[in-house]
């Protein structure tokens, strides 16, 4: 036999066979006996020849002698060969071992293994398995002695045992290392006493050790008619008697001629082939029960073996052995795939992690993880397929919203610069209206400059809808009430040609929201809806209340599980390509013609929504019509506190006192201070909040009212705000910003309601109205 190489045998059986001991003895025998006739009879007619016939025949005769004492010495020989343990019964013992184990010769080659030693070790020999243990320290060679005629056990461990020396049968020293693998010894001399039993033996059948040994049970011992033990505990051992005079006479006991016995004995079902089928069945499960895909592929990459989760990936057909791996996948990734699977089977290399998509309905994708497998049949790959689907989902909502965030910061600051253009544009607007009344031919021209400000301002308000850095004034609502008041302008808003569907679902919670907000988020809904309908159509309002164990919310893992008022905003139009619908949301973005459309409505409402706290997302395809479900937290009690009441707008906005006004944009701060001085107020003005600050330790005890813009270079109105309440608590404060008064109202004390706030961009009657209500 070839080293590192096992016998071809049935799958069943884990073990090899021996040759025949006589097929390879009668060879030798059969040579020397013609070799030693053809001799003598040479000799013979050699002499003869020359006339010497007596000297011929006794050199003849003494070849044929020397000729049958070789052949003599050969029979004895192979009758102890033919004495020699049975392979098949230490195959059995080999088999019990639930560590890897196996038997070699003197040569080294690989006679027989178990299970767990071809596991582990495939078809290597003894020896290039004790270095592969030794190299990657899975394992550590346990025991490696000589058992009996030449063959060496080698057994391999987890940990390392105290001890690593050779173990011979025909000495009692066998017992300790054989107890460690679960096999019994027993020793009796001639007379059939026995004399010694290892520790494993002795546990097996309750005793300490040979001397307490029953008669009866030693008499069964060593009888080797019996293939069964009775242990103390009323079990059963399997067990093989030897006897000591088939053991090779140069072993260390063998002083004397051996006419004694050795037993061998295991427990019964470990190495049977009912016990390989239950491994292998175990096995099976194992494989089947795995979270994950798993496929046993060819070079080729044809599927020999798949369990049940590699079913999933292909649900739209049934695999079948000898199916081509890659033609469960999408086009693109196939001739990469066959490539990895190829160079693993043939270079017994691990192909690195490769993201495939699957050709499936609905599209799925996944990671593939190739590594080499050593077979019976021959070498082939181990196929990991890890589904990433709900993974890839979440990246792609992760990027969007971080792309939508870095666009609304954007968003954010081009409003607030474009807001202090208009607060100054529709100001000195005003202020021109002054002087030129309705009758002025200037009259018209200063219109039209102030309503193009204010239309600007319109879409400037949009951006901050989307950034989500608007004003907003939330309240408690009833959604099914605002829905109920707003259908009758929605009727107008989608015409004729489009029929309004309202259904309401029962026990719709409370929510919290800017009204006007909403409601703009309703209206652009109901606008695209009614653009996607060219021929008319059903626009469909449902609400709903939902609660954490709907579907409906944990079909959205971005959503944490709660209670929501679910509005769904449903048409039956030409729908979404889905190659745009994870676009509609993005600013600017629209698939109406140039001039229909500025591709913000979308995108605010999106940005209403999230500030709100809620969430939307849309389902279409297309052709068949698009649904936007919009999310809002249930709310679950009124506020304790009132909302605040908007006070009547005065009728005179003259007044008196000292105003501070800091504003670092100059165009803005020059309106401001020019309106509120015609109104009669004295304006103290600051282009920075240093300065501003330095003003009021100068005047603090003279400043009536501090107007100051939010955002400002190094320092900002908040910290201004702080700082002149050090040194006056009850100074009077307005902010305005082009921001939404969130931004900064931690700045100045959670929850504190102390001040007064003016978005930008205002009017000069705005501007007076607020100064007037603070000041009052």
């Amino acid at each position: 036999m070839a080293k590192g190489t096992l016998k071809d045998e049935a799958r069943a059986m884990p073990f090899t066979d021996m040759a025949d001991p006589y097929e390879t003895g009668q060879r030798p025998i059969l040579i020397i006996s013609i070799a030693a006739f053809t001799l003598s009879l040479a000799c013979v007619l050699l002499f003869g020849a020359q006339g010497d016939w007596s000297k011929g025949l006794t050199i003849g005769a003494t070849v044929l002698f020397a000729a049958g004492g070789g052949i003599l010495i050969l029979l004895r020989g192979l009758r102890r060969t033919q004495s020699m343990p049975d392979l098949d019964q230490l195959s059995e013992l080999i088999g019990a071992l639930p560590q890897p184990a196996a038997l070699g010769d003197a040569h080294g080659d690989l006679v027989v293994a178990n299970v767990a030693y071809r596991a582990m070790f495939g078809a290597l020999g003894p020896e290039e398995a004790m270095n592969k243990a030794a190299d990657d320290g899975s394992y550590i060679c346990d025991i490696a002695g000589t058992i009996c005629c030449g063959y060496r056990l080698w057994s391999f461990a987890d940990q390392a045992p105290d001890r690593n020396k050779d173990i011979d049968l025909t000495v009692g020293s066998i017992g300790q290392g054989l107890s460690e693998i679960e096999i019994g010894c027993a020793r009796a001399d001639a007379s059939g006493k026995v004399i010694y039993i290892n520790e494993q033996l002795a546990l097996w059948l309750g005793i300490a050790d040979a001397s307490e040994i029953p008669l009866l049970t030693a008499r069964l011992l060593i009888d080797p008619k019996r293939a069964e033990l009775k242990t103390g505990g009323g079990g059963t051992l399997l067990k093989k008697v030897f006897s000591e005079g088939d053991f090779p006479p140069d072993a260390p006991s063998s002083n004397e001629t051996p006419s004694g016995r050795v037993i061998l004995v295991h427990r019964p079902g470990v190495a049977t082939g009912a016990a390989a089928e239950a491994d292998t069945s175990l096995l099976k499960s194992l494989f089947d029960a795995a979270p994950v895909g798993l496929a046993i592929v060819d070079g080729d990459g044809r599927l020999s073996e798949f369990n049940k989760s590699f079913k999933r990936f292909a649900p739209n057909r049934m695999p079948r052995r000898g199916d081509m791996l890659i033609d469960y996948l999408a086009a693109d990734d196939r001739e990469s795939l066959r490539s990895d699977i190829a160079q693993t089977v043939h270079q017994a290399v691990v192909a690195s992690p490769r993201e495939v998509a699957f050709n499936t309905q609905p599209p799925r994708t996944g990671q593939v993880f190739i590594s080499p497998l050593d077979r019976v049949e021959g070498r082939a790959a181990l196929v990991h397929l890890i589904d990433t689907t709900q993974q890839k989902s979440l990246e792609r909502q992760f990027v969007q919203a971080q792309k939508m965030q870095a666009v609304g910061q954007l968003a954010g600051g081009v409003a607030h610069d474009f807001n202090n253009l208009l607060t100054a544009i529709i100001g000195f607007c005003d202020l021109l209206l002054v002087r030129h009344g309705p009758g002025d031919h200037s009259f018209s021209d200063i219109m039209q400059i102030k309503q193009n400000a204010n239309r600007a301002s319109n879409l400037v308000r949009q951006l901050l809808a989307f950034s989500r850095q608007q004003t907003m004034r939330p309240k408690v609502l009833m959604i099914t009430d605002v829905l109920a008041d707003l259908s009758n302008l929605l009727r107008r808003l989608i015409g004729e040609t489009v029929q309004l569907n309202m259904i309401h679902g029962r026990d719709v919670g409370a929510v919290r929201v800017d009204q006007g907000q909403f409601e703009q988020v309703i209206m652009n809904l109901a606008v695209n809806a009614r653009d996607a309908m060219d021929g008319g159509g059903t626009l469909t309002i449902r609400t709903k209340a939902v609660g954490p164990d709907d579907t409906l919310v944990q079909n959205y893992s971005v959503m944490p599980l709660g209670h929501y008022v679910l509005i769904e905003v449903s048409d039956n139009g030409h729908g979404i390509p889905s190659e745009i619908v994870n676009k509609i949301f993005e600013p600017f973005f629209t698939t109406k013609d140039v001039g229909k459309g500025t591709g913000l409505g979308l995108s605010t409402v999106y940005g209403i929504i999230k500030q709100t706290g809620g969430f939307i997302f849309v389902e279409s395809s297309e052709g068949e019509g698009s649904t936007f479900r919009v999310y809002l937290p249930v709310h679950d009690h009124v506020p304790a506190e009132s909302q605040p009441q908007v006070s009547a707008a005065a009728r005179d906005l003259t007044g008196k006192g000292t105003i501070l006004l800091v504003e670092d944009e100059d165009a803005v701060r020059m309106f401001a201070s020019r309106a509120l001085g015609n109104k009669g107020y004295t304006v103290l003005q600051a282009a920075s909040g240093e300065e501003g600050l330095a003003i009021v330790r100068e005047e603090v005890g003279n400043i009536d009212l501090l107007i100051s813009d939010v955002v400002m270079p190094n320092m900002d109105g908040p910290t201004l705000v702080s700082k002149a309440r050090e040194l006056r608590a009850d100074l009077r404060v307005v902010f305005i910003s082009g921001y939404a008064e969130d931004v900064f109202r931690k700045g100045v004390g959670e929850g504190s309601e102390d001040f007064h706030f003016l978005p930008k961009p205002f009017s000069l009657k705005q501007l007076a109205e607020t100064v007037k209500t603070a000041l009052s």
